[in-house]
């Protein structure tokens, strides 16, 4: 076990840029994490990292940038309404498998697709190889998804506690329409773990 601690407190929830602005203020280095990250083969992309201030806060703000018309060649015949491309689960396995990254970072990007893989083929009733992203398999949702995986491994693998993590309320628009929050596969994937009711 680590003897280092990494404690979340997901006020709001915590998007995987947020995550990863997070682990840069904690020392990560951006160029080490982008590094690796080019050994995805995507291209088309680049990490923009700035000094923002919230309430008198200062902290790191992190986007993941995607060239536009890089990403409207390479992915005109899999998008929906032009918005995200099309992967599905295989392909993002392909796409994993072949990269430059570590066995273990690999393995915990892998498992992380695959949960959200089942939550969505439960959701839609098809088998889980046949799921189709659509957010998620947009290259952004890749980049913070793997870089997740890459920051712990950078920072040596902690032990993670979290928080319950709050859920929203209302009504969000995705690839498939309006649906309510908290969308029905983040249901499926929280199933079973504390949260939190705040109204938000």
């Amino acid at each position: 076990m680590s003897s280092s601690v990494l404690y979340l407190e997901p006020i709001g929830g915590i998007a995987g840029d947020m995550f990863l602005a997070s682990a840069l203020d904690m020392g990560v280095s951006a160029q080490a994490l982008e590094a690796q990250l080019r050994g995805l083969k995507l291209q088309g992309w680049q990490l923009n990292v700035s000094k923002q201030k919230r309430h008198e806060i200062t902290g790191t703000h992190l986007d993941v940038v995607i060239d536009d018309d890089h990403a409207q060649a390479h992915d005109h015949e899999h998008t929906h309404e032009g918005a995200h491309p099309h992967r599905s689960l295989k392909d993002i396995r392909a796409l994993i498998t072949a990269s430059s990254l570590s066995h273990r970072v690999k393995e915990d990007a892998l498992r992380v697709f695959q949960i959200i893989g089942e939550a969505e083929a439960k959701i839609h009733g098809l088998p889980v190889d046949n799921v189709s992203f659509h957010e998620v398999g947009a290259v952004d949702s890749i980049i913070d998804i793997c870089g997740a995986a890459v920051v712990m491994e950078l920072l040596g693998y902690p032990t993670v506690y979290a928080s319950p993590p709050p859920l929203g309320s209302g009504t969000t628009r995705i690839a498939h329409g309006v649906v309510p929050v908290p969308v029905p596969a983040t249901l499926e994937i929280l199933k079973g773990t504390p949260v939190r009711f705040e109204g938000l």
